[in-house]
């Protein structure tokens, strides 16, 4: 994740659930054990996806990542207004 940082990431996507869980829950640790802030939002690919299809973030389960995702929200359509159901 530094090094994604480093690189200009501003988020990251995994298709494993165990991977979003460990980097969303430990990276708060993870920077205070390199003396750096860590707020690198992490999503599912199948959240990812979702955005992409306009499902709304509520639906998406976005709130309760422990690293806010409204840095990718500002710039993603995810209002649900245009998916038919």
């Amino acid at each position: 994740m530094k090094e994604a940082k480093e690189q200009g990431a501003d988020s990251m996507v995994t298709p494993c659930p165990l991977s979003l869980m460990s980097l969303d829950i430990y990276q708060d640790r993870a920077g205070r054990a390199v003396n750096t802030e860590r707020n690198l939002p992490i999503l599912h690919v199948t959240q990812l996806l979702g955005l992409a299809m306009r499902i709304p973030a509520k639906d998406l389960g976005l709130s309760h990542h422990l690293i806010s995702v409204d840095s990718i929200l500002a710039r993603i359509p995810h209002d649900g207004s245009s998916r038919n159901r």
